[in-house]
């Protein structure tokens, strides 16, 4: 086979040409320290390194929503610790107070002081992050969850949502809790009582202008009828110095018919049906007067009712006592979820490790190997260059002297 001069070197350069550009490719892999200078070489690497550094950039994103949530607990914990020893101490004063060994102006200092907590306590209800949102307003973060109005009542204008943030495949955790899992209600014999009023209601009994709480007998349901179907009057009188009787006609004779005529008087009284057993139809009718030394009220029926007050005082300490621990509960809760956010944190933590390992493995030059190669190609690119030259150099004429 004859091989011509030019062809020769046309074989020759290209194998030049072959080998500088290895050269330059082992040199810009050195450089960028990674296996592929483009997804064309290897395709299934290439693919597989973009869904290992995706899977590590959602590893990243759980992380940070991670550590805003960790924040934000300790913030709660903070907070919650306040109420918990807040709480603790207008419990212990109630139970001092309510011993029979204070006077009436020892009531009244623990009853100053008790307010002054009770203040604490709403300010720290209405507790807002670094960015002004309110932590305890569910997801109504820019409304103050907590407001009083001109009698001192305290209502919630929050909602009993919460933020929810992923933090893992098929995986997530609250970010905030709204103010009633903290600043629960207290249920007591089928009775609300929301947080404040709780220690408004402890305060007035100690002074003696409490809320009076009247209570009917059990009825079967909230449509037992109490009169043989026939209407009926309640006789109520309220006030201590100069008494107000009002007769109210019941006209329906059911609990129900009776809570319904009563709110419905001008007697300043409030009436409900309350279930001491949610799961039962069984109903008392529970009457609460309009509070203040004047507050105070008798009400008598035919058929009799059995209507018996509440001791205010006692009662009081029992609610003081379960809104505690409504707050210790709520402070443990807390303990709870910053455990387990810690958990998905270190779980996460491994997971990204041994993405980022993988990630290595496939994307990482080995400098050592590739340096050596780089070397290997140098020589054999001289080598050729060598050869070239020398029989570039070569004629006929050599060969007939």
């Amino acid at each position: 086979m004859k091989v011509s001069t030019s062809q020769m070197f046309l074989n020759t350069s290209s194998q030049l040409a072959k080998q500088s550009g290895r050269i330059n490719e082992l040199q810009a892999k050195i450089s960028t320290g990674e296996k592929l200078l483009s997804p064309s070489e290897e395709p299934q690497r290439a693919a597989l390194i973009n869904q290992l550094e995706s899977t590590a950039s959602q590893i990243s994103t759980y992380q940070k929503n991670l550590d805003k949530v960790d924040g934000r607990l300790s913030i709660e914990e903070a907070i919650l610790n306040s109420v918990d020893n807040i709480m603790g101490r207008i419990r212990d004063l109630s139970l001092a107070a309510a011993s029979g060994t204070y006077s009436p102006s020892d009531k009244a200092i623990v009853v100053q002081e008790m307010r002054g907590l009770r203040d604490e306590l709403l300010s720290l209800a209405n507790s807002q992050d670094s960015g002004g949102n309110y932590i305890f307003a569910g997801t109504k973060v820019t409304t103050t969850p907590y407001q009083e109005n001109a009698a001192g009542e305290v209502s919630y204008h929050g909602d009993s949502s919460s933020a929810v943030v992923s933090t893992g495949p098929n995986s997530s955790v609250r970010l905030n809790r709204p103010g009633t899992e903290v600043f629960s209600k207290v249920t007591d014999k089928g009775v609300d009582y929301n947080f404040f009023d709780v220690i408004d209601g402890m305060a007035d009994a100690l002074m003696g202008t409490a809320k009076q709480e009247t209570v009917s007998s059990s009825y079967a349901t909230s449509a037992t009828a109490l009169n043989s179907g026939s209407a009926f009057n309640l006789t109520v009188s309220v006030g201590k110095t100069s008494p107000t009787n009002t007769t109210i006609n019941v006209t329906t004779d059911t609990p129900e018919g009776v809570v319904t005529a009563i709110n419905a008087s001008s007697t300043g009284l409030k009436a409900k049906l309350a279930k001491e057993d949610p799961s039962s139809d069984i109903v008392k009718v529970y009457i609460e007067g309009p509070g203040g030394k004047e507050g105070v009220f008798t009400i008598t029926s035919t058929p009799n009712m059995g209507f018996s007050d509440n001791d205010t005082v006692q009662k009081g300490i029992g609610r003081i006592s379960d809104s505690k621990n409504r707050a210790t509960d709520a402070l443990v809760g807390i303990g709870v979820s910053m455990s387990v956010v810690n958990e998905k944190k270190d779980v996460n933590e491994e997971r990204d490790l041994a993405i980022k390992k993988l990630i290595s493995s496939e994307k990482d030059l080995d400098y050592a190997l590739a340096v050596t190669e780089l070397s290997s190609e140098i020589i054999a690119l001289e080598a050729l260059q060598s050869s070239f030259a020398k029989i570039s150099q070569m004629s006929l004429f050599d060969y007939l002297r």
